[in-house]
């Protein structure tokens, strides 16, 4: 408007056009500017999605039926119907018009109410997918705890089964007069052997291997086993 106003200025002091052309200008830019404003301004106010996502899920539960929810949703939209003369005369023009002047809020509307559906939906998924994961997850830790327990278990009973040979059962052979502890390195290449405890070894006369009595039992359990 502006470089508009500085351009007639100038026509005019140039003596392009009269005093009366000017001012039949600035007349017409004047109209022009006050009926932009008019259809710049804005038809609605602001939209209140959290209203709307609430109203759905009123509707989806059956709370709130189709007419309530059309009429609550076209509220929050700022969305309102015009009744002047022409139309209140006759309801099928009033609700075409209403329509028309409408069309794209409803448009809108339809659109939101979809994504919300949508994303309602998707929350669902991800909600369950995420219970099922927990649910594996709390499966997965009690069968570790178990196997480990089981685990334990074992190597107690294990670790019983070898003190009680390694202290009252010894070895012996044909190859030496010795009696050995089990997996003695003497024994390896040994084919047949005799097992008594060691009281009744030393009565045959056997005495102590000194490769595996050599050392204390802890430390021969950590070279032998």
């Amino acid at each position: 408007m502006e470089n508009n106003l500085e351009i007639l200025k100038e026509l005019l002091e140039t003596g392009v056009i009269t005093q009366e052309e000017y001012d039949a200008k600035i007349k017409q830019l004047t109209a022009l500017e006050k009926k932009t404003e008019v259809t710049d301004r804005p038809l609605h106010g602001t939209i209140d999605y959290d209203e709307l996502k609430k109203l759905e899920e009123l509707k989806r539960e059956g709370i709130v039926d189709q007419v309530e929810f059309s009429k609550i949703a076209t509220q929050l939209c700022g969305i309102t119907l015009d009744q002047d003369n022409s139309e209140t005369s006759s309801p099928e023009r009033s609700i075409g018009g209403w329509l028309k002047r409408n069309v794209i809020a409803l448009i809108a509307i339809v659109a939101l109410l979809g994504a919300l559906g949508f994303m309602g939906s998707k929350l669902n998924a991800i909600q369950t997918e995420n219970a099922t994961l927990k649910s594996d997850l709390e499966s997965a830790k009690h069968n570790e705890r178990y196997n480990y327990n089981q685990y334990l278990k074992a190597k107690k009973s294990q670790d019983a089964v070898k003190d009680f040979y390694l202290d009252n059962a010894v070895i012996t052979s044909e190859h030496d007069n010795y009696y050995h502890r089990y997996r003695c390195s003497r024994l390896d290449s040994v084919d047949s052997f005799w097992i008594y405890n060691s009281e009744a070894a030393k009565g045959k006369g056997y005495t102590k291997c000194p490769t595996c009595f050599g050392v204390d039992e802890n430390t021969y359990i950590d070279q032998r086993f």
